[in-house]
């Protein structure tokens, strides 16, 4: 198997993967938004097919950089964003469902940060509290081989917004 640097991975290292269920409905959203699905997908070496199982595992720097290749593609520099915001936190799967059956917000959130490692590897999600005593929910990529990564981050803001509001009410 082939880091996503390009180096061989070694015995015991496995490469960044996101669970697909996190780009379920991608390619609806490409086509309302003018894109070519084929192309955007056969540029990051996937098929549009593995967004349709919610627990197979992708390269999360495939998944990456199929959305900065939708946005470019598109023409459209808020794609991540805009799939977000229209993204429904029940098509997380078992991540999403956690969240959302939670009494409170505040344990929403923490079931979101404690089963995030079961959604996605090389990358952190935290609650940290500030100085006024207000929780700040924190995401990050660890993977330093992932360079493009605006529309990833962008995307999960509108996916957490939705989380919050459906907690909310």
């Amino acid at each position: 198997m082939i880091h996503p640097s390009g180096r061989p991975i070694s015995h015991g290292e496995t490469a960044p993967i996101v669970l697909s269920a996190a780009a379920s409905g991608l390619v609806d959203f490409i086509e309302t938004q003018g894109g070519d699905v084929d192309s955007i997908f056969g540029n990051c070496g996937l098929a549009p097919e593995m967004t349709v199982a919610p627990a197979l595992q992708l390269r999360l720097a495939a998944y990456c950089a199929l959305f900065e290749e939708a946005a470019r593609q598109t023409r459209h520099d808020n794609f991540g964003l805009w799939f977000g915001q229209q993204f429904s936190p029940r098509d997380l799967g078992m991540w999403g469902y956690a969240s959302l059956s939670s009494p409170t917000l505040g344990s929403a959130l923490e079931n979101l940060v404690g089963l995030f490692r079961y959604q996605q590897s090389s990358s952190t999600m935290a609650l940290k509290p500030d100085e006024a005593g207000r929780m700040r929910l924190e995401y990050q990529i660890l993977s330093p081989t992932i360079i493009a990564r605006r529309q990833d981050a962008e995307l999960s803001l509108g996916q957490f917004t939705n989380i919050i509001r459906e907690c909310c009410g």
